[in-house]
């Protein structure tokens, strides 16, 4: 919303800002799911050691 807001107005430097947020949290949050996804592995594999599979 604060992206198309921004570039409704022209203003171009809240434009970037917000854009530069936005990616910040995709990073965010595209870091965390690939840390879950790698703990989930791990946890995975310590299960399956465990039970003897």
């Amino acid at each position: 919303r604060a992206i198309n807001d921004a570039l409704q107005a022209r203003d171009g430097a809240a434009a970037r800002a917000a854009v530069e947020a936005h990616m910040d949290f995709v990073h965010s949050a595209l870091t965390d799911y690939q840390r879950a996804e790698r703990n989930e592995e791990i946890a995975r594999k310590r299960l399956d050691h465990e039970s003897g599979r």
